[in-house]
């Protein structure tokens, strides 16, 4: 057998003998890049839901606006206004929490700060989900909501 065959069969084998990545990855016992690939894309899903509840929050603050004008003498901005700020805000937040997660660096390292973003993405979805309802009574503001 020459020596470059024998590399060739030995290197085949090691290739054969590797873990598989699994497309898509059994969430949550693969490999540690699995499981960072499991974080992501569960932080992705939960800022698909985000986004979806923001153009519903923002659109019946806008409604509110509309038909119960703030009192300009009490009120610094709009609730459309308010709520923007607001996110931009937390947007700052959370670029700026996560990171503390990652921070020490290593294999684990971007799971972790994906599922930070995931938990706190999550929170936010349901703060805005809670601007839906009236604070008063924990009902939907109009009744086609």
């Amino acid at each position: 057998m020459s020596l470059g065959f024998a590399l060739a069969l030995s290197f085949t084998q090691a290739v054969d003998d590797a873990p598989k990545f699994r497309d898509p990855p059994k969430c949550w016992d693969g490999s540690q890049h699995e499981m960072n690939v499991c974080a992501w894309k569960e932080y992705q899903q939960a800022d698909r839901a985000m986004n979806q509840q923001w153009g519903k929050t923002a659109s019946l603050m806008k409604r509110l606006d509309v038909d119960h004008p703030p009192i300009a003498e009490i009120a610094q901005s709009s609730r459309s206004e308010a709520l923007l700020k607001g996110q931009k805000v937390w947007l700052q937040f959370r670029d700026a929490h996560c990171p503390i997660f990652s921070a020490s660096g290593g294999s684990m390292a971007p799971m972790l700060g994906d599922l930070c973003l995931r938990d706190i993405t999550k929170a936010g979805t349901e703060q805005l989900k809670a601007l839906m309802l009236n604070p008063a009574t924990g009902n939907p503001h109009y009744e086609d909501q």
